[in-house]
């Protein structure tokens, strides 16, 4: 391992990392709930459940998810140079304007394809970013020179510290109307990026040329870790995290409450796991850790919808 005497050893660059990301769950909490699942209901790494809530008359919150996600596409988007920037101009003129100019560069870097996965991104972000405090290492949106095209590669990228290793969670997010269809994709697309392909050599120098962080120090020490050349790139651990959203079709029943939701939840678990588990292994990663999000929701066609209008764009075949 490297030299805990180093300048910036392992330990102090997971607490670096924990410093960088950004906030907690409480943004979410209104609308997100969380189900606890065994451990021993899981292999091949880890599967969380997190629902859509419900309002009092059983309305689902999806437009105020939205909304909470959208109001942190700028952390999403832009490097954190041109948040800092935007912040000087706040106090040195107590004016907004550079704000403003970021909004609308993150706004207009989204595609408004009618079948966009770009919602799933955000919101696998701000689940990575507010819920496991895994910081983003590059905003890919912001090096998008087409918005009527996705990014290629991961759809996010993430470091944490764990198994006195750098790990770095390669992102991938599936909203569809099927969960089988959307579990089935996920695995597969990260599959390929776990087994090094093409794509993953080109996101690995997307990191090295654009790491999102600001201390030089931190980014020289990270980036020891993604070199072949040195010995520390024996300590880079890949790993997966994974958001599957689909439709669950709970939410169309008369009198549906969040308890009712948690508990009919809690019992399919199980069942939508072992397809987890069954995909992991169909493609043979199960030496690989994998953290997967379940989001149950109201409907991925509403979902890509409500997150193109309130993007203000129009729904394009």
């Amino acid at each position: 391992m490297p030299d805990s005497k180093e300048t910036f050893s392992l330990e102090k660059i997971e607490t670096a990392l924990q410093d960088v990301a950004r906030g907690e769950i409480k943004p979410l909490s209104g609308c997100i709930q969380s189900i606890p699942i065994e451990s021993s209901e899981s292999s091949g790494g880890t599967v969380e459940c997190h629902f859509l809530k419900v309002d009092k008359s059983g309305r689902p919150k999806l437009p105020e998810l939205i909304d909470i996600i959208l109001d942190r596409i700028i952390d999403f988007t832009m490097p954190r140079k041109k948040l800092d920037a935007a912040m000087k101009q706040y106090i040195e003129e107590r004016s907004s304007a550079g704000f403003q100019r970021l909004g609308r560069e993150a706004r207009s870097l989204f595609t408004k394809l009618s079948k966009t996965g770009e919602g799933g991104e955000l919101l696998l972000f701000v689940l990575a970013e507010y819920y496991l405090k895994y910081p983003q290492v590059v905003p890919k949106m912001s090096l998008k020179t087409d918005s009527n095209m996705h990014v290629h590669g991961a759809d996010g990228t993430f470091l944490s510290v764990r198994n006195e290793s750098l790990s770095i969670f390669w992102g991938e997010s599936k909203v569809y109307s099927e969960f089988s269809g959307a579990i089935s994709d996920c695995i597969e697309s990260l599959a390929e990026i776990l087994k090094y392909s093409q794509e993953t050599k080109r996101d690995i120098e997307l990191i090295r040329d654009n790491i999102d962080f600001d201390d030089p120090e931190l980014v020289a020490a990270i980036l020891e870790y993604f070199n072949p050349e040195s010995e520390k790139y024996d300590y880079l651990e890949p790993c997966g995290l994974c958001l599957v959203a689909f439709d669950y079709e709970k939410y169309q029943e008369k009198g549906i409450d969040n308890e009712k939701l948690k508990i009919a939840i809690k019992e399919k678990a199980p069942s939508w796991i072992k397809s987890v588990s069954h995909r992991i292994n169909k493609h043979k990663l199960e030496s690989y850790h994998i953290h997967v999000f379940l989001v149950p929701i109201t409907s991925a066609d509403d979902f890509r919808s409500i997150f193109l209008a309130e993007l203000g764009g129009k729904d394009v075949a």
